[in-house]
């Protein structure tokens, strides 16, 4: 759980380092060789996956160009914290409340990527991913969370959460 609440670095800066970290992997993995069957079929898997990252990012400038791409499940989406019985209730507690915490960051990194102007359809897609992110905070968050008594914890969950929604 070394990563539970950590959101991906979307600076300029960090998008630029996973693209070098992409390639880098790609030049990696196609030094395998003498492979059976199926490891040349994970080999082909990940290279092709290390493809369309590359593509989305670089070709399409997804991060630059589309709100959708921070609204995804690899994206801002809490999902896994709530939805998810992968540890007792106030350990995902814990987990969502650094999630929160790193959410002005994010936001703040990816307002200063999109570009403008932006078609209509993407401005449409941001409004509601966002908007929905935020009231899904603010309303249904709260309440798969209310039965944790540890009132330290709920206390930093409620000053993150309501900064991740104001974000």
């Amino acid at each position: 759980h070394e990563f539970d609440g950590r959101l991906p670095d979307w600076s300029r800066e960090g998008i630029a380092l996973m693209v070098y970290f992409l390639k880098q992997e790609r030049t990696a993995a196609q030094k395998f060789n003498a492979l059976n069957r199926a490891q040349e079929f994970e080999r082909n898997y990940l290279l092709a996956q290390i493809d369309s990252d590359l593509f989305w990012i670089e070709t399409a400038e997804l991060p630059f160009t589309n709100p959708a791409y921070y609204t995804s499940f690899q994206g801002l989406d809490p999902h896994v914290y709530i939805t998810r019985d992968y540890a007792p209730l106030d350990e995902r507690m814990r987990a969502f409340t650094t999630y929160a915490q790193n959410v002005p960051r994010a936001v703040s990194q990816i307002r200063a990527n999109l570009r403008t102007p932006m078609p209509r359809t993407f401005i449409e897609i941001g409004r509601i991913g966002f908007g929905g992110l935020a009231s899904f905070l603010e309303k249904d968050v709260p309440k798969v969370f209310q039965s944790v008594q540890d009132t330290n914890l709920q206390t930093q969950f409620s000053a993150a959460n309501k900064e991740a929604v104001v974000a």
